[in-house]
């Protein structure tokens, strides 16, 4: 069982029919998907999570009158539709790292009285980071595959493949939850 999922969808919003009802888009790739109200608010949850058991106990105590059962269809529906990724790779060779694609999110203000600092777009939230992290969370400029954030490190800075891998699978968990970076999933292969 893996410890951590990760959210691999862009939130596209909202939209109310003249009844009422409310449709909930997420796009990942090439698809979209309309979710339902309870859907979506328990993909919006997915960004938060710090464990699979935390967040599935969240869900159930969050969401009133909600069976294990259904928390466990809407899970098994998102991993089947990869809106969330189990994040456990073995190595910057995984199969799975070249189906996720990352997009930095906020703005450089690059080195600031010794510390490297980004922003969320909105500027509401400032956040410091090493040089490493920094480099790390840049990388991700345009929309990239998370293996070639690694490549890049082993290219520009010299890091051992390894070193970049571990470097970015732990960082890109945090960008991502934090909002500095979207990840979405796209397996080409299966889209021909």
């Amino acid at each position: 069982m893996p410890e951590l999922y990760i959210q691999t969808a862009r939130d596209m919003g909202q939209l109310e029919n003249s009844e009422g009802y409310k449709r909930c888009i997420v796009g990942n790739g090439l698809k979209e998907y309309n979710l339902t109200q309870l859907e979506y608010a328990v993909w919006k949850n997915v960004s938060r999570m710090s464990s699979v058991d935390q967040w599935r106990e969240e869900m159930r105590s969050k969401i009133e009158n909600k069976t294990r059962k259904r928390i466990e269809q809407i899970e098994e529906m998102f991993l089947a539709a990869k809106l969330m990724v189990p994040w456990n790779f073995r190595n910057i060779d995984d199969p799975e790292l070249c189906n996720i694609y990352v997009t930095r999110n906020g703005f450089a203000f690059g080195a600031v009285k010794d510390k490297w600092v980004a922003a969320l777009q909105d500027n509401s939230e400032k956040y410091t980071f090493s040089e490493e992290d920094y480099r790390i969370w840049v990388g991700a400029t345009s929309t990239r595959l998370l293996v070639d954030v690694m490549e890049d490190l082993v290219d520009w800075y010299g890091y051992s493949e390894e070193q970049a891998f571990e470097a970015v699978v732990r960082k890109a968990k945090d960008f991502i939850r934090l909002g500095l970076w979207s990840a979405e999933y796209l397996d080409l292969e299966e889209e021909a």
